[in-house]
């Protein structure tokens, strides 16, 4: 792609990019090469800007760079003017003395809607410190729901009321409640870990001098050890 290929390619995408934060009744000033007022730019002009006038830069600014002025005002909605894209199209085409300039008394003359009272400028990029600032304030921060999620409150140990069956025990180790838990005992030290899998377990039996197959899912728990002195790992199904 060559270099002038791509200015224009580059100014076509600038104008459909930034055409949607213009208001409608909004004033376009829109500067391009006269070159780069092709047919697809003059086509996408026509439809989404009326009132449309164009200047050139006067000499010797215009000898330099070629460059003329695009005024419009954006419409409601966007409508197709044929009328409109043809004559865009053959002001690529004029000579210099064909072109209107842009000097005084000359300028065309907008009536500007007002403006939102809430408009203002922001960046694209924002500074992470801007974001933790903002999300303090705003957003699903505020919604007790995440936060629980995402930071939850500890809540304090509660001592049963009788000490646990080694059942029971082997129930919550194995379910997982006690995952990473480190045991002490005697100054040794266990980290565990527990697992629960189903499992099919298939048995054939002899029924009526015919074979029957029997299969039916198991639950399976595995505690798991490691002795953190010694490195040992223990099993324990």
């Amino acid at each position: 792609m060559t270099h002038d290929e791509e200015a224009k390619r580059l100014e076509y995408k600038f104008l459909t990019k930034l055409t949607p934060y213009l208001q409608t009744g909004g004033l376009l000033v829109y500067l391009i090469a006269q070159k780069h007022l092709n047919k697809e730019t003059a086509r996408y002009l026509a439809s989404h800007f009326e009132d449309i006038e164009v200047r050139r830069f006067p000499d010797p600014h215009f000898e330099r760079f070629s460059q003329i002025v695009i005024f419009g005002v954006r419409r409601e909605g966007a409508f197709r003017s044929p009328e409109c894209e043809r004559t865009l199209e053959r002001i690529s085409r004029l000579s210099p003395d064909e072109l209107l300039i842009l000097r005084k008394p000359d300028y065309p003359l907008y009536e500007l809607v007002s403006g939102s009272p809430n408009f203002a400028f922001y960046s694209e990029t924002v500074h992470p410190e801007e974001t933790l600032s903002e999300i303090r304030t705003s957003g699903l921060y505020q919604d007790g729901r995440v936060t629980d999620i995402l930071f939850p409150v500890s809540r304090p140990r509660i001592k049963p009321l009788m000490p646990l069956r080694r059942g029971h025990l082997a129930m919550l180790i194995s379910a997982g409640f006690l995952n990473n838990a480190l045991l002490e005992h005697k100054g040794r030290r266990l980290l565990i870990k527990g697992r629960c899998i189903k499992e099919q377990v298939r048995r054939e039996e002899v029924r009526d001098d015919s074979e029957v197959v029997i299969e039916r899912d198991v639950i399976k728990t595995t505690i798991k050890g490691l002795f953190l002195d010694t490195g040992k790992l223990i099993n324990i199904e």
